[in-house]
């Protein structure tokens, strides 16, 4: 029972650490081309309600 106790702690840790290990290889991906994204899906959107107006109009 003592050993199921202990278990989840070095666990936790290594899942912690993955954790932080994937934020920072994510990091500089995210926040790389996020201006660009948003641009482009401002743009894609602004393009639908052109759409949609075209095809509401009819």
């Amino acid at each position: 029972m003592s050993s199921l106790r202990k278990s989840p702690l070095p666990t936790l840790q290594s899942l912690s650490s993955s954790f932080s290990d994937l934020s920072t290889i994510l990091q500089p991906l995210l926040s790389h081309n996020y201006e660009q994204l948003n641009a482009a899906l401002q743009a894609n959107s602004s393009n639908a309600q052109k759409t949609e107006d075209e095809l509401h109009g009819r």
